[in-house]
């Protein structure tokens, strides 16, 4: 996985092969929109699962923008990746 940082913002790309069900893309690698959760990350699996969503993986120590955090991961409708991390640990 690799980690490009500026100010309060990252991307994150990670490898194809990884657990989470990845789409093909031409460099190989998927990239995740991802958002800040503010609370404990299991606030943000219970947000996702009432309103019917699945987490593909998580929750997942991970390293973002702000420090160390723990993540999930999830689709939107068009099968997008997506994360929410909390730095709340």
């Amino acid at each position: 996985m690799s980690i490009d940082s500026a100010g309060s913002s990252s991307m994150c790309t990670v490898p194809a092969g990884s657990r989470i069900r990845w789409r093909a893309t031409p460099c190989g690698r998927e990239t995740a929109t991802s958002a800040s959760w503010d609370g404990p990350i299991e606030g943000a699996v219970e947000h996702l699962r009432t309103h019917g969503v699945e987490v593909e993986e998580g929750p997942v120590p991970r390293s973002g923008a702000r420090g160390d955090g723990t993540s999930v991961y999830f689709r939107d409708p068009d099968g997008s990746l997506l994360e929410l991390i909390s730095y709340d640990v």
